[in-house]
């Protein structure tokens, strides 16, 4: 009797460990440190509006070409940019603010259409541009970066571009976006 009451004990001691072992084994946890960091806003301003100046159509289509230096030139075909009465050539400037050393992409269209009064067209495409400090698409250090745009002026002959004031009928829209 003693034999099987010492079994019996043994038993029941033994599942109470097991049983306490199993529960000390059936979990665990840790910790962890929960943090976040608030940037500024990327933003985009525009500073300045494109303008080819005064044109001049020849008896072909031409092209006008302006740098992001806000300098003219011919691209192609018959038409003349006049030297003494030039208008008031600009490149588009656009200044993006955020948080200085994140990159930043540039987005814009192709293409945009400038529209004298009588809906007479010209195309205007192969936008260019430049960050005039650091490294384009990429915040500098004082948070500020000015982009400046240039594009080609599609003329077309003289027969068919009459004279006049064009301006944009769809918006010439420079997006930025953090990487």
């Amino acid at each position: 009797m003693k034999h099987n009451l010492f079994k019996i004990v043994l038993v029941l001691v033994l599942t109470v460990l097991s049983v306490s072992i199993s529960f000390a084994q059936s979990s665990a946890n840790a910790t962890s440190t929960v943090s976040a960091t608030i940037i500024n806003p990327i933003s985009i301003s525009k500073d300045a509006n494109m303008n080819f100046g005064v044109v001049v159509p020849g008896g072909t289509a031409g092209t006008v070409l302006l740098a992001t230096d806000g300098t003219r030139s011919i691209g192609s075909g018959g038409t003349t940019i006049l030297s003494g009465q030039t208008g008031s050539p600009a490149v588009a400037q656009f200044t993006v603010s955020g948080e200085p050393t994140y990159t930043y992409s540039i987005s814009f269209p192709a293409s945009i259409t400038i529209k004298d009064a009588a809906t007479d067209s010209m195309a205007v495409n192969s936008f260019v541009h430049i960050a005039t400090s650091g490294t384009e698409g990429t915040i500098p250090a004082g948070g500020t970066q000015v982009l400046k745009f240039g594009a080609t002026l599609n003329v077309g002959a003289i027969a068919d571009q009459p004279h006049g004031a064009y301006t944009n009928t769809t918006a010439f829209k420079v997006t930025v976006n953090y990487n």
